[in-house]
């Protein structure tokens, strides 16, 4: 959390790529997720979740192996 206030507050144009990742979101401070809107990916997750967050940033998600 510490590190996102400090992009929300330096770096502010890059808050809109930040994705929270969380398994469990009973230990969180009440209303922080629904304050982080659409960047919230909840495990499990499927990678189609994480390629439309991608999508959303303006990404092009990568189909094939290296």
């Amino acid at each position: 959390m510490e590190l996102y206030q400090w992009i929300t507050g330096h770096r502010p144009a890059l808050a809109a790529h930040v994705a929270f990742l969380t398994g469990s979101a009973d230990d969180l401070p009440p209303g922080l997720l629904s304050s982080l809107g659409p960047a919230i990916l909840r495990k499990p997750f499927d990678i189609e979740d994480l390629e439309r967050l991608v999508t959303r940033w303006g990404g092009s998600p990568k189909t094939g192996p290296d």
